[in-house]
């Protein structure tokens, strides 16, 4: 495009604007909002999968070894648990370590302040997929010296349908306002259109 092209072409776009200031504002205007509520809705949508996927990996299993091992036996189980497929973590946590925790939730009760013989060693896992914790948790519950699994099957199960419904309702949601973006910006381009129909039909 030659500079004085470039030079006139601004200067009819401008002045247009201001002779048809209705339609210029209207189809500006619509154009803007169109992409506001897209791009808004669409970092709603972002944002809600990226906190529905840490509360997901907050979702951790805890696996409870045999009463009476040491803390170096109990160490020593670790090369199993990760071994055991969907497992990506395991934290070993002591017995005195969880007594101390326990402790300092009930600290002005008394009757809680219970010894660290009490407690046992155990492992806080985190998954790959929580979608599939109950064969997981069975994996875990089979290997020698676990004695007891803990998991939340029913809360990760209500993680799954809301990232599942989540999905779903933002992708139909994003592909109306995308429909009805260009519906609304197509008759505005023909409203305009219309409304210069005499300059358009004196050009020909």
């Amino acid at each position: 495009m030659g500079r004085h092209n470039f030079f006139y072409f601004a200067r009819e776009g401008a002045y247009n604007m201001f002779s048809h200031g209705f339609m210029s504002f209207a189809a500006i205007g619509i154009t803007v909002a169109c992409l506001l509520i897209m791009g808004t809705f669409t970092l709603v949508a972002v944002n809600a999968n990226a906190m529905l996927a840490e509360l997901e990996s907050q979702n951790q299993v805890l696996a409870f070894v045999e009463k009476g091992m040491s803390e170096a036996e109990a160490r020593a189980l670790e090369k199993e648990i990760l071994a055991v497929d969907n497992v990506a973590s395991a934290t070993f946590i002591s017995n005195e370590e969880a007594a101390e925790v326990f402790r300092g939730r009930y600290e002005d009760d008394e009757l809680f302040q219970l010894p660290d013989d009490n407690f046992r060693h155990r492992y806080a896992i985190d998954l790959v997929d929580i979608g599939y914790m109950g064969q997981t948790c069975e994996a875990l519950d089979a290997l020698p010296h676990i004695d007891k699994v803990n998991a939340y099957e029913d809360e990760a199960a209500g993680f799954i349908t809301i990232r599942n419904v989540a999905g779903v309702v933002c992708v139909v949601l994003i592909a109306v306002l995308f429909l009805v973006s260009v519906f609304i910006i197509a008759n505005t381009i023909k409203l305009t259109t219309f409304d210069r129909r005499d300059e358009i039909a004196i050009m020909k």
